[in-house]
């Protein structure tokens, strides 16, 4: 998802748009890399900038995060439903959801940001009955997608303190930015 092709985002001021941004991209980064997971190896792929792939292993994970965000890290990846995964009207409405949290720091346009989050969790819940062919199952669908944000947060907050544990050259300068994480270049 490129954020400067969103509309809603594009009208924002500045200092909202970098609030935003700062709060969630972590948690939106993240949800778009679940489908590089891999359970088997237990290991994510990520593409990088510079070199073709990066991967992350479990004993890398654990042994600069601990094993206590391991087992919730892995929890999280098994707890999201494959065929939520494959989706990327869900993955996008997800990440806009994220994106548009309104209850976050000072912003400015609180309530033009409230009404979007509204109106991409109206979106995801209407999408996911229409898929389903059940309101009842799309509803369970958007309630466990919600359940899974707050584990999203959890997660990026843990996401965040690695980044300035990583060596400087396997992070994406647009990354470094938003954490001022050092350049070391």
């Amino acid at each position: 998802m490129i954020l400067k092709n969103i509309p809603s985002f594009k009208i924002l001021c500045q200092e909202d748009k970098i609030q935003l941004l700062k709060k969630s991209y972590g948690a939106i980064k993240f949800l778009t890399h679940i489908p590089f997971f891999n359970l088997q190896e237990e290991s994510c792929l990520l593409e990088h900038v510079e070199k073709e792939f990066i991967v992350f292993s479990r004993d890398y994970i654990i042994r600069t995060m601990g094993e206590e965000f391991y087992k919730r890290f892995l929890k999280f990846i098994i707890s999201f439903n494959e065929d939520w995964i494959k989706d990327l009207t869900v993955l996008n409405l997800l990440s806009m959801i994220i994106l548009f949290y309104p209850n976050r720091g000072e912003l400015q346009q609180r309530d033009y940001i409230r009404l979007e989050f509204f109106r991409n969790s109206i979106l995801l819940q209407k999408y996911l009955q229409s898929k389903y062919g059940s309101i009842c199952e799309g509803r369970a669908s958007y309630l466990k997608l919600l359940a899974r944000i707050e584990e999203l947060n959890y997660i990026n907050e843990k996401c965040i303190e690695l980044l300035f544990k990583l060596d400087p050259t396997v992070i994406g300068p647009l990354t470094k930015e938003i954490f001022n994480v050092p350049k070391n270049d």
